[in-house]
This record gives C-alpha cells, structure tokens and sequence, in this order.
C-alpha cells in the first residue's frame, strides 16, 4: 500500500496495514520492517498531548501515570548490568523524558559523585512529581541547549519521536566526544498483529522498531555499541502480580495476568537497552541524503 509517510528509518513509501487503534493506523514498512503511525497527529496536536499528559483520538488517553518506588530497583539493576564496576564519577547526565523521576534517583544511588543529574520532562505533572522528590527537572528544548553532557538517556522516549534520526542527531550534538547514550526501547516488529504488546497507546506511541534498524541508525549518526540488554517486557514483581490478581475480583477492573500467562514467552527479551558511545562524525546514508542529518 502507499503509505501517507515515508518510512524514515529507510526512506520507503511501500507499507502494509498491520494494526487500527484509537482511530490511528499502524504499518509496516514492506522494506525493513519499522512499525510506524501513518496518519499521525499534527505538530501543535503532539506537543499540547505531551504537556498535558492526553492524547485525542477515538477516545481520550491519559498517559501521566504515578511515581513507582519499585521502578528504582529495577533501574539500579539493569545500570548494573550495563556498567558493572565502572566509576562514573563526575558524570554530567541528561535524562530525557525523566517521568516521574524514578531514573534519576536510580542514578543518585549509583553514582558516587556525579557532576550533574538532571532531567527533561514535557508533562507538567511528571514535572511536578519529580521535583517533589528533589530533583533538578525542568522542560528542557534540546535544540536551544548550549550544555554538554557525558550521558543522555532516553528511556521508553524513542518511539514518541515523530522523526527519531533528526532527533538522534541533535542529542548526538549535545554529547561530548566519548560520551554515551543509554536508549531503551522495545524489539518487537517481528511480532504478529495478535502477539504485539497492547494496548499499543496510540498516538503516543509513533513507531516501534528492531535491534537492527536502531544499531544502524545508530552508526550512521556515530555510536559505537557497548552493550545490549534485554529484558522481559512485563517485570512480574510480586506487587505487579498481587494487583493485576486483585483486578480478578474488582468490578470494572480487568486484570491482565490471564494476558500474560498467555503471552509470556513471546514477550520475552522485548525490552531493549543499549549503551552507546560517541566516536566519530557520522556517517552520510547511501540511500537519502535527508534521512540522515550531519
């Protein structure tokens, strides 16, 4: 089919329907497989859900959330995982799109001494969670920024991006040379429209991609791969599986562990983390000069 967007990570127009939700299309890139939104809200749409934490469609959805202690243990964990002894002392680290703060405090715990731990958050109400728990967070326009960091983090924000390559490059510039990118997303596009993970929030969510495509654009922006973490998708704590059990006997609450019973092993190592450093000038795509920006 021909898609109303080009798939930005190949530059394709070719597509095919994969999933409708909220009133908004999901497709598949017939080339390398990116799942993205081709009929996506405009600009101004996008940047007044972001602020408000609701996006319009069909139905209304509301993506603010609550802070989650349990969060910080995980984030604790997996920095483990990723940076095992190192000393990061002195980092300067930006996390975008902080929330609640719950990788921040993460980061508090795990550096001794960082220079700097700061966060980005467009919705007002993360912003106002995060700074009662003492954290340096504000709203902040990464293009206008003169400040380099040591460490971005990016954490379940890469699928909200209308065009991520455009916005990889501005992050690559806020980097100093050797710094390091820490981007979790979901590999997932190999899924069937039945085993994706649902609901898929749609229009918060723009695209979903795969290991490949993101180490790709990746490379050619400049990164370097350190490592690459999976995860399940569902973290089944104790505290997640007591409340999705109580939701079995709440009125109007449905709960999701018959879901994840079902799906659990095909949502195995969905959640992706990849740590990635800054080496050199990026590369310029053979095909498109516009998809990757310099």
């Amino acid at each position: 089919m021909a898609s109303i967007l080009n798939c930005y990570a190949c530059g394709s127009c070719d597509s095919s329907y994969y999933f409708e939700e909220n009133g908004f299309v999901l497709v598949k890139c017939s080339k390398c497989g990116l799942l993205y939104v081709n009929n996506p809200p405009t600009e101004l749409e996008r940047r007044e859900a972001l602020s408000q934490g609701l996006h319009k469609g069909e139905e209304e959805i509301d993506v603010t959330g609550s802070f989650s202690p349990s969060k910080i243990n995980v984030y604790m964990s997996i920095l483990g995982d990723l940076y095992g002894n190192e000393d990061l002392r002195g980092a300067e680290w930006l996390d975008i799109g902080c929330g609640h703060g719950e990788f921040l405090l993460a980061l508090k715990q795990f550096i001794p001494e960082p220079a700097g731990l700061k966060g980005s958050e467009p919705n007002a109400k993360k912003r106002s969670s995060a700074e009662k728990r003492g954290l340096s967070v504000g709203f902040i326009d990464i293009e206008a920024d003169n400040n380099k960091y040591s460490h971005i983090s990016l954490l379940n924000v890469y699928s909200h991006i209308p065009d991520p390559i455009v916005f990889l490059a501005t992050i690559r510039s806020k980097l100093k040379i050797g710094g390091e990118l820490i981007l979790q997303t979901g590999d997932c596009t190999d899924l069937s429209a039945d085993d994706i993970i649902k609901p898929l929030l749609l229009p918060d969510h723009l695209s979903f991609c795969t290991e490949s495509i993101l180490l790709d654009i990746l490379s050619k922006l400049g990164f370097s791969v350190v490592v690459i973490k999976k995860y399940p998708y569902i973290i089944a704590t104790p505290l997640n599986i007591v409340k999705e059990f109580i939701k079995l006997f709440v009125p109007g609450r449905k709960s999701r562990l018959i879901l994840w019973a079902r799906k659990w092993r095909k949502w195995q190592s969905r959640d992706m983390f990849i740590r990635a450093k800054l080496i050199d000038q990026p590369m310029k795509p053979e095909n498109s000069s516009s998809l990757y920006p310099k």
